[in-house]
């Protein structure tokens, strides 16, 4: 896919990463600072059935609530991780295939498609993706896997 720019809200956003996460055949590398759009989770729970290795890391403070659609990942068995080596673990971006990547301002949520004003940028620029892939590997070394049986938060 050539590069191209989304808009939120009410833009195509949502719309662009569900058909990019789709159309993933190997690989999902996720570093969220937010993920809760059902929608979204849907998708990634589809690939992750389909055979996609998925991982997610999200922010630890994000984590700790559990909310439904993070639990929603972890009954499919995609590996989640926390991140909580940062103040605030606040990157927004995917990996698709090692060749795709999918960043902005964008959290994956209902209110960023719907109410914020977001963007999210499609890139298959190689240096590019291999830049968000290393720092993606930075992330991954220092967070941990999120226990399936730790009870929410009240």
């Amino acid at each position: 896919m050539p590069q191209s720019a989304h808009f939120s809200p009410n833009g195509d956003c949502e719309q662009i990463i569900t058909a990019l996460i789709g159309a993933a055949k190997r690989t999902i590398r996720i570093l969220m600072y937010e993920l809760t759009s059902p929608d979204l989770v849907q998708v990634l729970t589809a690939a992750a059935r389909r055979g996609v290795d998925v991982q997610v890391i999200i922010d630890k403070r994000e984590a700790s609530g559990r909310d439904a659609q993070v639990l929603t990942l972890q009954k499919a068995g995609v590996p989640l991780l926390e991140d909580g080596a940062h103040a605030i673990m606040h990157s927004k971006y995917c990996i698709i295939d090692g060749a795709t990547l999918i960043t902005g301002s964008y959290n994956w949520t209902w209110a960023a498609e719907h109410l914020n004003a977001e963007n999210v940028i499609i890139s298959d620029d190689i240096p590019l993706v291999a830049a968000y892939a290393q720092n993606y590997a930075l992330h991954l070394s220092h967070s941990a896997k999120m226990d399936a049986q730790e009870p929410q938060d009240a």
